[in-house]
């Protein structure tokens, strides 16, 4: 759960564009329990070894480049390990500063077409651009198309070599009861950060400004909602795939933003109840002491629930261009379950990864991704897929 304390804040919400036309792919769900997605053992696993090059702590992001060259980004420490396909060790680059292929934090890390890098750091407000070795071939200022600050950044790559760079906006703002919907401001951008075109303005999240004691913050501090709907905005190289959660319904977009379909899987909701509720706030207040406590009791008495839990946490196209959408099941720890959808069949099935793994990369035949053991230490590993 992320805090952040804002004094004399407040937003303005817009709606999210409205988006007319495109025909309707429904997806049929194919029926039995859920299949295990990939092979019981994995044919990869960077820290089972235990050596200082495969030794892992907060782990940001796992890439891998067209060449097979894998790619494992940390905060702590800050820089970039390199492995080649079979697990071999190869060198690591970036370290904490503020010089050229220095950063004082590490978003998120993208392979462009060609293999050459990009690194998101929003601490120093810009973006490094990298050869495909690591040596640094020139930095971007961060230049949303609004006058605040940026209040989160997103960066991805398109298969024309452009980016697509999404900054959300906090504008404006008064603590209140009722959950405020934060918007993402989506461009396409050239390798040197000139702004080609605007993609559009898309639902990015709720969240909750509560009025505080004004030791507290100044008076306001600006939550996550519990269970609140997160906007999903994923590009596949050709287009880009957007859903505010709510339901298994994706709009698929070309590279400007116009809506070309909606791939939609009918599937009941879950309901935020009574038990979830005092399930969430027992959990809460069971991490929280001290003078955390004081301030976790408010929060969680304050919270405005909504009615329904969100359709699923986590959106992913693999190589193949089918979408993965991690199944939102509360209370954790619960399997790790995911719908696939594949638009060459409209097929739907409901598969298992193994449980305490997030994927980070999905292939054409193996997924790439974290997992943590029961002591909580990080691992990348890779499995092979099952169908």
């Amino acid at each position: 759960m992320h805090l952040w304390l804002l004094s004399s804040l407040g937003l303005i919400a817009q709606p999210r564009a409205a988006q007319v036309g495109g025909r309707v792919v429904l997806y049929a769900l194919v029926g039995g329990p859920p299949m295990l997605a990939v092979a019981p053992t994995p044919y990869l696993d960077l820290g089972n070894r235990g050596t200082d090059a495969e030794t892992f702590s907060w782990i940001v992001a796992v890439r891998r480049q067209h060449s097979g060259t894998i790619l494992v980004a940390t905060y702590d420490p800050i820089q970039i390990r390199t492995f080649n396909p079979q697990g071999r060790a190869l060198g690591q680059f970036g370290r904490k500063g503020q010089g050229p292929g220095e950063y004082l934090d590490i978003k998120d890390l993208v392979v462009l077409p060609g293999d050459s890098l990009i690194v998101v750091d929003p601490m120093q407000r810009r973006i490094t651009r990298l050869r495909p070795d690591g040596a640094v071939a020139g930095t971007i200022p961060f230049a949303p198309p609004f006058a605040s600050s940026p209040f989160d950044v997103s960066l991805q790559a398109l298969a024309d070599g452009t980016l697509l760079i999404g900054y959300t906006e906090v504008t404006a703002t008064k603590p209140s009861s009722r959950p405020i919907a934060v918007m993402q401001h989506v461009g396409r951008y050239d390798q040197i950060g000139a702004r080609r075109d605007s993609v559009g303005v898309f639902f990015a999240g709720e969240y909750f400004l509560q009025a505080t004691p004004v030791h507290i913050g100044g008076g306001s501090a600006f939550w996550e909602r519990a269970f609140g709907r997160r906007g999903a905005l994923v590009a596949d190289g050709r287009a880009i795939w957007f859903s505010d959660a709510s339901a298994i319904d994706l709009s698929k977009l070309d590279l400007h933003g116009h809506l070309l379909e909606r791939h939609r899987l009918e599937v009941p909701s879950s309901p935020v109840t009574s038990a979830v509720v005092l399930t969430y706030r027992s959990d809460a207040l069971a991490k929280a002491s001290g003078t955390d406590r004081a301030v976790e009791e408010r929060r969680v008495a304050e919270m405005p629930f909504p009615a329904q839990l969100p359709a699923f946490r986590q959106l992913l196209v693999d190589a193949r261009g089918r979408l993965w959408l991690q199944q939102y099941l509360y209370p954790q720890p619960t399997p790790n379950r995911w719908w696939v959808l594949d638009p060459s069949d409209r097929r739907a099935r409901s598969v298992l990864l193994p449980d305490r793994f997030s994927p980070h990369v999905i292939g054409r035949d193996d997924i790439l991704g974290v997992w943590q053991d029961s002591d909580d230490v990080e691992h990348v590993r890779g499995y092979r897929l099952t169908f």
